[in-house]
C-alpha cells in the first residue's frame, strides 16, 4: 500500500484480505514457524511486508474515523435555546460577559420599546425603563451592573441605568450604540441620523467615548461622512469601527482613544 511506485501498490482492498488470509494460513499450517521468517520466499516476504503496511494503513484510517468522528460529536456548535415567549417586539440583545443575564428592547408591557434584563437560567425578566419614548440598543457594563442604552426622549441620548432597576442618568445627547471599555471607565457611542439605506452607517456621523460616569465626551473621527457601532480593543485603547471619509473608502478603521491618528485595517494605511 506504500510503495513509492503506484503500479505496485495493492489496488483494491480485496487483494488485501487474499493477502493476510493467506499470511494467517501459513501461520496456522505452522510454515511460518517452522522455516522462520529468514527462509521465507521472497514473494511470501513481499507478502509479509505488504499485510503488515495494510494493517499500518488500515490502523491508520481507523485513528482518523475515530478522531473525525470524536471531533464532530464534540464541535457541532452552539445549541439554540429561546429565551423569550411572548408575542411581543423583542430585539436588539446584550449577552452579559459572563453568559448568565441578556439585556434586550421589547415592547411587551407598553407598546413602546423598553429595557429589559434576563437572567438565562431563568424565564424571569426585568423592566429597567418606563418612559413612553423608545429605549433601546441596551449594553452591558463589564461587571454586570450597569445597563448603558440608546433612548429616543428629549431628542435622543444615552442613558445609563443599574441593572438591578432604579433611576437612569442621561450621559450624552444624541448618541447611539453605546459600548463600555473593558474597564468600565468609558462610554464609546456614534451621533448621526440612521440611515435605512445603509444600516450599518449614520449621516452627519461622529465617533465619540466619555466617561461612563459623565463628563464631556471626547471626538474620535472627524470628517466622516460615516460611522457605525464601535467595538473596543482588549486594553481599552483604541476603538474598531465602519466607517467612511469619503463613500469610495468605506471600511474598517481603528481610532486610538487618546486622540491619536486613526488607521485603516485592510490597508494598515494611516491617514
Amino acid at each position: 500500500c506504500l510503495r513509492k511506485d503506484p503500479a505496485k501498490r495493492f489496488q483494491h482492498m480485496d487483494d488485501v484480505k487474499i493477502t493476510l488470509d493467506e499470511v494467517r494460513e501459513d501461520s496456522e499450517s505452522g510454515r511460518l514457524s517452522a522455516s522462520g521468517p529468514a527462509t521465507i520466499a521472497p514473494t511470501r516476504r513481499t507478502a509479509w511486508i505488504a499485510a503488515v503496511a495494510g494493517l499500518t494503513v488500515i490502523g491508520v484510517a481507523g485513528m482518523l474515523y475515530w478522531r473525525t468522528a470524536g471531533k464532530s460529536k464534540s464541535s457541532q456548535g452552539p445549541v439554540l435555546r429561546q429565551v423569550t415567549f411572548d408575542p411581543g417586539l423583542t430585539t436588539e440583545p446584550s449577552v452579559w460577559a459572563t453568559g448568565n443575564m441578556v439585556a434586550y428592547a421589547s415592547d411587551r408591557a407598553s407598546g413602546n420599546l423598553d429595557i429589559w434584563v434576563q437572567n438565562l437560567g431563568t424565564a424571569e425578566s426585568r423592566r429597567l425603563t418606563t418612559n413612553p419614548a423608545d429605549d433601546r440598543e441596551p449594553a452591558f457594563s463589564p461587571d454586570g451592573s450597569r445597563v448603558a442604552f440608546r433612548s429616543e426622549r428629549d431628542g435622543g441620548g444615552i442613558y445609563v441605568v443599574s441593572s438591578l432597576g432604579g433611576e437612569d442618568h442621561r450621559i450624552a445627547d444624541g448618541g447611539r450604540a453605546p459600548s463600555f471599555s473593558p474597564d468600565g471607565k468609558w462610554i464609546a457611542y456614534y451621533e448621526g441620523i440612521y440611515s435605512w439605506e445603509f444600516p450599518f452607517v449614520s449621516n452627519a456621523p461622529a465617533l465619540y467615548v466619555l466617561p461612563a460616569a459623565g463628563g464631556p465626551p471626547r471626538r474620535l473621527a472627524a470628517g466622516f461622512v460615516a460611522v457605525s457601532q464601535a467595538v473596543w480593543s482588549p486594553d481599552g485603547k483604541h476603538v474598531l469601527f465602519y466607517g467612511a471619509p469619503a463613500w469610495e473608502k468605506l471600511d474598517w478603521w481603528v481610532a486610538p482613544v487618546d486622540g491619536g491618528k486613526r488607521c485603516l485595517v485592510r490597508g494598515a494605511r494611516m491617514l
